[in-house]
């Protein structure tokens, strides 16, 4: 019996699709989650087409065998990128298609970073960051949360922004070993309110490599992972948004209100909020739509989205 593929298609039946249908526009992001955070943001929009947003697992069939062949880590992120530059040889039409992804760890240089007509990236390392701020803070906390009146948003980012910054550092260099190496599932907790960042980065790389078999660790030791770690932390510069991981914001956000508010988390119906997908979902719904409209990323996907259905390539 033949497989039903739903709406997913091979890069080049895409090709073909956007060239027999030109009322077909597609907005191609990583992930589910992804999908549904910009699927809301163009649900009150003005749009020329059929506009659909799709996860790129729901929509392009891009085995990560050929992500890996191409020099690519598999991936979600790569699988898009991916996608985009085999529709810019296809010479696709710019208004077919959009594809969006994370810079990740792009501004610092470690992932790659493609120019072409379809491809766009979110203006900080992940889609979370929209949500790393005082207004959108405020509004968790306040309506969210039920926090009392002395925890502040200010305070909370000024108070988890120093060890998001040090976790997005020490992934990059746990990835960039090459040699399998992860973050351990208990140590992020202790980088949240410690004093000394190179410390506690230092305790992270030692369980990391605890778990690699020493004849799998191509002589990477706690020591050069620090080494790594002050290099990369040397470009962190400006806004630091670029150089958070999306999904510790909620983790951290937990920890700090536990630390001041316990309580929050016993009231009726809060207590879900303790997992971390769960509050990252809640602190995403809270992201005002208006506002993300200023950023570049949603300034040009709303410039598609009025723009006409079928042009030629830019």
């Amino acid at each position: 019996m033949e497989l039903d593929l739903g709406e997913l298609r091979k890069p080049d039946e895409l090709a073909m699709l956007y060239e027999l249908e030109p009322e077909v526009r597609d907005i191609i992001v990583e992930g589910k989650g992804d999908k549904n955070f910009y699927e809301w943001f163009i649900s009150e929009g003005q749009m020329n087409g059929l506009v659909k947003v799709y996860a790129a697992a729901d929509r392009v069939y891009l085995p990560d065998s050929e992500l890996i062949e191409n020099g690519m880590i598999a991936g979600e992120r790569n699988r898009v990128l991916r996608l985009s530059n085999l529709l810019s040889t296809m010479k696709v039409s710019p208004s077919s298609v959009r594809l969006v992804i994370d810079m990740d760890l792009g501004s610092i240089g470690l992932d790659p970073v493609s120019e072409n007509p379809y491809l766009l990236y979110t203006d900080f390392s992940a889609v979370e960051l929209y949500a790393f701020n005082e207004k959108t803070i405020f509004k968790l906390l306040r309506v969210g949360l039920g926090a009392p009146d002395d925890v502040t948003a200010k305070d909370l980012i000024e108070s988890i922004q120093p060890a998001l910054v040090a976790l997005f550092i020490i992934r990059a260099c746990l990835r960039e070993s090459r040699i399998g190496a992860k973050m351990p599932p208990n140590a992020i907790e202790g980088v949240y309110g410690c004093n000394d960042l190179h410390g506690a980065a230092g305790e992270v790389f030692r369980l990391a490599l605890d778990r690699v078999p020493r004849q799998r660790r191509e002589g990477v030791t706690r020591e050069s992972l620090l080494a790594d770690f002050c290099r990369l932390e040397e470009m962190v510069q400006g806004d630091v948004r670029h150089f958070i991981n999306g999904h510790d914001i909620s983790v951290a956000i937990i920890h700090y209100v536990k630390l001041r508010c316990r309580s929050v988390f016993n009231a009726e119906g809060r207590r879900v909020l303790q997992a971390a997908p769960v509050l990252e979902i809640l602190l995403m719904g809270l992201v005002d739509r208006d506002g993300l409209k200023s950023y570049p990323l949603f300034s040009s996907i709303t410039a598609w989205l009025t723009g006409e259905t079928k042009v030629g390539l830019v």
